[in-house]
């Protein structure tokens, strides 16, 4: 989109929108709006409609019964039911977004069943099976009537059943939101059908569980710059996390109108509850750009329709004459011969050939044509016609995405949902438009995509345009997937640059809410470094500044302020940015990166190390997730660890810091080691001074010294993580 776009009324505008499907999604759920007024006739209404079709069909049925076959004011009619039978089944898809109590799901699931067989019957023009169907169907919907006259019977003698139930689906959502935790550590198994978290997936509303399904891929969507942003986040991990920690987050609590508002409640401003919420932002990003984080599954089968129809042949043959009937013979090949649907699945020459022509064509115009027609079964395009056949949508595309931040993002966009719906009779935040609205989400998307690259140059990082907007890609992709509007996205640098600053300059003041915040993720920074390390009350805030700028003092307070002009630690980190960073960045640039072997033991070793300080907090405290909607005060321990046991984790986890930390210096350190040596030998050949050579021996003597600490490092790291995962022995020493 051009930037000029982005004025100040079309980023108003956005302000007023949120995510209205999910934002449904949660009410259906997390409400019994099923006993309001406007949804108490529904299924009365479905009854009627129902009875007077299934005359309507008797009559069809009666008739072929007598003449043998259709007239065809009866194949009209019959064409005009299915239309009605449609809706008769989107209505009941509506129902399935409630979180009804035990019971009524079956009865809304088979009237559903039913209803979609009648369809089926229909599209086949078969009145009478249709007739079978739409009777069972009529049967379930009575008695699912029957039930729902008899809840608002007692929901109306009993004043407090209503509370009750929202509460039953309030602690249901939560175990789903479990549940998708669960799902996120082994997304793979989400894939069976018969696997145990994807049976309890089904056991909720349709409309929740469908989401977090392998979804349509958008064709802008480049597999190539998705890998090379991972390959940067692979490459510069531990400097990712430093980033997200000192300008990402922050940046966020810049948003007076944004973020901060939703912290309005003092339950969410307890320090446990901040960090545990800092820390599921580290998840989320690791979750999204470790490899598999996002993947693009690609069905080159249902991309060509042939081949497709050659597969419900193979598995589905009971559909086969419904699937060729409509086929039309439209395929002709070189010699200007037409071939059948039916040549096409059964002579492999043919198909080489076939396959021949779409290569040639796609390298010419860039697609595949579309060979085949539906009309004879009065259907549109043969996505109608297989989602009736087979009960379910077909991605004619070829491509899905997948993966566990899929997942994670899914996840996040229903917590989204979550918070709107609580901040609902929230007047002061409704002033600032809708909750999480699109402009928000658009530049908190940008914090990530657009500021950690952003950031890691300024550690000294050397990165490639091509890098940065591949970068930018893999969260376009990730806003694509949160509901963020195609308008909102880019993957253009420049353009990422001016919608960040646009959005800025509209929401950036200072706030109480902002300064809070920002003070528990200082707090935060302070307690997992070395407990030895002077003056490290002072370290976030330095670091901050110098991401930030002159906008940290939106941030801050005056205590942070002080401690970010700190002389003594912005010396320090002025040393270890323009000397000891630099001199690593330009190290792994121009040498260690093009030796394979060099480049592959620097990258595992910092990914070791980030990835240790990022699970190092996930298993220390082995959380039971936050409850949106009840007392629980953010972590909590697992109730099966002693309070002696809990705090010899939290002592482990202190020494993993400590190790991890120790790690990325010696890993940093290494490089100027290196290059003092290697200056040391070259200088020796054009001086006669006698210590230049014992000194490059003392610097690469130091670099093997340095390799065998990491190693060491490693190890210990390892055992630490592994003293988390399982019991605490009564004795550990790390």
């Amino acid at each position: 989109m051009n930037n000029t776009q982005w004025s100040d009324a079309f980023l108003q505008a956005k302000r007023q929108k949120a995510d209205k499907s999910y934002d449904d999604n949660i009410k259906g759920i997390l409400s019994v709006a099923f006993l309001d007024e406007d949804h108490t006739g529904i299924f009365a209404d479905w009854l009627q409609a129902q009875s007077q079709q299934i005359a309507e069909v008797t009559q069809i049925a009666d008739a072929l019964s007598k003449e043998g076959d259709l007239a065809e004011a009866a194949i009209r009619k019959i064409d005009q039911l299915y239309v009605d039978q449609n809706q008769q089944y989107e209505t009941l898809n509506k129902g399935r977004s409630h979180m009804w109590p035990p019971g009524f799901q079956f009865h809304i699931d088979s009237t559903q069943l039913a209803t979609l067989l009648t369809c089926k019957a229909l599209a086949n023009r078969q009145p009478k099976a249709a007739l079978s169907a739409m009777n069972c169907a009529l049967t379930n919907a009575a008695l699912l009537q029957e039930c729902y006259e008899k809840l608002a019977a007692q929901v109306a003698a009993e004043p407090g059943l209503k509370n009750q139930m929202v509460a039953d689906n309030l602690a249901a959502y939560n175990r789903f939101l479990q549940i998708t935790d669960d799902v996120r550590v082994s997304p793979s198994l989400f894939l069976c059908d018969d696997a145990f978290r994807k049976t309890q997936f089904k056991s909720y509303p349709k409309t929740l569980h469908d989401t977090f399904t392998p979804a349509p891929c958008p064709e802008w969507v480049d597999e190539e710059k998705l890998r090379t942003g991972f390959r940067l986040w692979q490459e510069h991990m531990a400097g990712c996390v430093l980033v997200l920690f000192t300008h990402s987050l922050p940046a966020c609590y810049l948003d007076a109108k944004g973020i901060p508002l939703l912290y309005r409640s003092e339950r969410l401003l307890k320090q446990e509850f901040l960090a545990q919420r800092i820390y599921e932002t580290g998840f989320f990003l690791k979750d999204v750009m470790d490899e598999g984080g996002l993947s693009v599954l690609s069905d080159t089968g249902a991309m060509h329709t042939e081949w497709f129809a050659a597969a419900v042949h193979k598995f589905r043959p009971d559909l086969t004459f419904e699937l060729g009937r409509c086929l039309d013979p439209c395929w002709t090949d070189a010699q200007g011969e037409t071939h059948t649907y039916w040549e096409l699945l059964g002579d492999p020459g043919i198909q080489r050939d076939y396959w021949e022509q779409q290569a040639e064509y796609r390298e010419q115009h860039g697609a595949i044509p579309g060979e085949y027609s539906a009309s004879e079964l009065g259907c549109h395009s043969f996505e109608r016609l297989f989602r009736d056949c087979l009960q379910h949508d077909v991605n004619f595309e070829g491509r899905r995405l997948w993966g566990r931040g899929f997942l994670t993002a899914t996840k996040v966009r229903y917590l989204h949902a979550s918070m709107r719906y609580m901040a609902l009779g929230d007047h002061i935040v409704q002033e600032n438009g809708q909750p999480i609205n699109q402009e928000d989400m658009a530049y908190t998307l940008l914090t990530i995509g657009y500021v950690i690259p952003l950031g890691v140059e300024k550690l000294g990082g050397i990165l490639s345009r091509k890098e940065k907007e591949a970068f930018l890609h893999c969260w376009k992709v990730v806003g694509h997937v949160m509901g963020v509007d195609d308008d909102l996205l880019t993957d253009d640098w420049d353009e990422a640059k001016a919608l960040y600053e646009k959005i800025k300059s509209r929401q950036q003041a200072p706030s109480e809410r902002g300064v809070k915040l920002t003070n528990a993720l200082c707090t935060l920074i302070e307690g997992l470094l070395p407990a030895w390390l002077p003056l490290r009350s002072a370290i976030a805030p330095v670091l901050i500044r110098d991401q930030m700028g002159a906008d940290a003092d939106d941030v801050f307070d005056a205590r942070a302020k002080t401690a970010s002009r700190n002389l003594l630690v912005r010396g320090c980190w002025a040393f270890t940015r323009q000397v000891l960073l630099r001199s690593y960045f330009l190290s792994r640039y121009w040498l260690f990166d093009r030796i394979p072997p060099a480049r592959a033991f620097i990258e595992h070793q910092v990914q070791f190390m980030a990835n240790s300080m990022i699970e190092c907090f996930q298993q220390t405290y082995e959380r039971q997730r936050f409850d949106l909607f009840s007392q629980e005060q953010g972590i909590t321990a697992n109730p099966n660890i002693t309070q002696a046991d809990q705090e010899k984790r939290v002592a482990i986890r202190g020494r993993i810091y400590t190790w991890a930390t120790i790690g990325v210096i010696l890993v940093v350190l290494f490089h100027p080691l290196f290059w003092l040596g290697a200056a040391s030998l070259a200088v020796s050949y054009f001086s006669s001074a006698s210590w230049l050579v014992p000194a490059a021996k003392t610097m690469f003597g130091l670099c093997l010294v340095n390799v065998i600490a990491v190693t060491i490092v490693e190890a210990r790291l390892k055992a630490g993580l592994q003293a988390l995962a399982f019991k605490v022995p009564s004795k550990f020493l790390i």
